[in-house]
This record gives C-alpha cells, sequence and structure tokens, in this order.
C-alpha cells in the first residue's frame, strides 16, 4: 500500500494542479466515449478526465488516492453538472471488482516498474470483452524537462 501523505501534499493546494480541463488524448478520441456507456479513470487526481468523459453521457467511475484531489474532483463534478462515482483507494491495492466499456489510465506513470504489471493487470480485468483500454502517459524524454509525475525509468 503506498503513502497517501505524498499525494496528499501535491494536491491540497486550491488550485487544480492539471487543470480543470480533459487531457489532450481523450479529447482527440471523444467518438470512443459513447452515451450510456460506462467507464472507469484509473489515479483520476482532481477530476478533469472523468468529468469530462460524464460530459459526454458516459456513467463514470473514478480512483483516486488523495482526499483533496478527490474533493476537487466533486466540486468540478458540480460545477459541470454531472455526477461521477469518485472511490478512494489506493490502486496498487485494489481488488478491480468492477467491468466497464472503457478503462482509462492518462498519465499514470507513477507506478514503477515492479508494480506497473499489478496495475496494467487489474486494468485488463475491469474491462468487458471488446470494451477498450486507454493508456496516455510520457515518454522517457520527458524527463529531461522535469515536469510530470514521478522519475521512474
Amino acid at each position: 500500500m503506498q503513502d497517501c501523505s505524498m499525494w496528499e501534499e501535491r494536491f491540497k493546494t486550491p488550485d487544480y494542479v492539471f487543470g480543470t480541463e480533459p487531457a489532450q488524448s481523450l479529447r482527440d478520441h471523444q467518438s470512443c466515449l459513447s452515451q450510456g456507456k460506462t467507464a472507469l479513470s484509473v489515479a483520476d487526481v482532481e477530476g478533469r478526465n472523468s468529468v469530462f468523459m460524464a460530459q459526454c453521457g458516459m456513467d463514470v467511475t473514478a480512483l483516486e488516492f488523495a482526499p483533496s484531489a478527490i474533493a476537487k474532483a466533486r466540486k468540478l463534478a458540480s460545477s459541470r453538472g454531472v455526477t461521477v462515482d469518485f472511490r478512494q483507494t489506493d490502486v496498487l491495492a485494489h481488488d478491480w471488482p468492477d467491468t466497464y466499456d472503457i478503462v482509462v489510465g492518462i498519465f499514470i506513470q507513477f507506478v514503477g516498474p515492479d508494480d506497473r504489471r499489478r496495475l496494467f493487470d487489474g486494468m485488463k480485468r475491469s474491462v468487458k470483452q471488446g470494451g477498450l483500454i486507454m493508456l496516455h502517459g510520457y515518454t522517457p524524454r520527458q524527463l529531461e524537462y522535469g515536469t510530470g509525475g514521478l522519475p521512474f525509468a
């Protein structure tokens, strides 16, 4: 299990660390976000991606570890007039009990090499047969810029 204090420290600011607009990859693939479908957003942070999917008419569940991030995500969902099922959980200890039409992992590079397989296996278990997993992350070159998540190689 991870230590939540690091994530709380990062997201306890009143500002939205990554903004309130969805990741470009979701906007680029909006045609995959069909009304009435179910979606899971893994390590959703402050809600920008889960809220966008809900605005597309999807039934969205969002997993996040930091309570401060979830509080901001709920505020964002409310301001946009949508509902998201926000669940506080450590995705590295999550049991992945439900299945969804789409499972989304955007910038989940905080996961080091040892835990990556476990996380990806859980995501695979959570996608319905014929469903879609969407991953969007950095390339190793991103480390040169000093932005983004933790510096795993």
